[in-house]
């Protein structure tokens, strides 16, 4: 509280975890099913409900990340009404994907929190039109095949998350065709909120003189389907989770404080271009 700056707490109750982790482990395969059993919905509002209590005694900026459960969003919304500093965060994984791909994938699928059954999944893209969710981030896990694949039946030992960094825009630019979120309440939970909430406002996060001229344009007409191995991560063979899906929209064009970095799907910039920014 003292510093002002924001507090982003990956909310799991651990007790609940050491009972629902014990539980999965009796489930005689160990794939996507048991992940789902072993982190249940109930283990992330606890967690959510002790952190605005914390919040709110101190004085403290709290943000949920990754949120996946419907009473932590009801939770917020609540916090919010009463005028606590409580905002959050969700992902593209759980706005995209759902329990059926946890299952299908195992492995490839499988990140903390795991992904939940479709009416969650729906119940976070009210929770983003609402604002009650007001940014989305990446989460980004660039883990590699042998880090995945020998776990296929023993998914508790396999590493949590997968890659999404060079998906991000082309999910919410789709999201926008598909009709579930506006261009500008994209633009605002992906660049305005983020800027404004961990302090990189006024030079980051919107189109005005004196900030950076950092820019994209899209083609939001662009249909294209993923495939894995066109991608710059080298933890490209653990994005099997997107590949087949039709994608609706594409950045063609990235500047960073006025220069090109990127056009066509093609990284332009050279390296050393990028800067480490501080809250202001």
């Amino acid at each position: 509280a003292k510093t002002g700056l924001l507090h982003v707490v990956h909310c799991e109750d651990q007790q609940i975890l050491n009972v629902t982790m014990a539980r999965a482990k009796a489930i005689p395969v160990q794939d996507g099913r048991a992940h789902a059993a072993s982190r249940p919905e109930v283990s992330e509002s606890p967690s959510v409900a002790q952190c605005i209590a914390i919040a709110q005694a101190t004085g403290a900026r709290f943000q949920v990340a990754h949120m996946s459960s419907r009473n932590a969003i009801d939770l917020v919304r609540r916090a919010k009404e009463n005028g606590l500093a409580v905002t959050a965060e969700t992902c593209p994984a759980y706005l995209m994907f759902a329990e059926e791909d946890l299952f299908k994938f195992g492995p490839y699928a499988k990140c903390n929190p795991p992904l939940r059954p479709q009416e969650t999944q729906d119940a976070l893209w009210e929770a983003v039109r609402e604002g009650v969710i007001e940014v989305i981030g990446t989460d980004h896990s660039p883990f590699l095949v042998s880090e995945k694949e020998p776990f296929k039946n023993d998914i508790s030992r396999a590493a949590p998350g997968f890659p999404g960094l060079e998906q991000f825009l082309p999910s919410m630019l789709t999201a926008v065709n598909q009709g579930r979120i506006t261009l500008p309440q994209m633009v605002k939970v992906v660049c305005e909120n983020t800027a404004r909430l961990f302090g990189l406002a006024p030079r980051k996060g919107h189109l005005a003189v004196g900030a950076d001229a950092d820019v994209v344009l899209v083609d939001m007409n662009a249909k294209w389907v993923h495939d894995h191995t066109k991608l710059y991560t080298k933890a490209r063979d653990t994005a099997l989770v997107y590949d087949g899906r039709t994608f609706h929209g594409m950045p063609t064009l990235t500047m960073i404080r006025g220069k090109v970095v990127a056009r066509d799907s093609k990284v332009v910039g050279a390296a050393g271009w990028g800067e480490w920014i501080r809250p202001q």
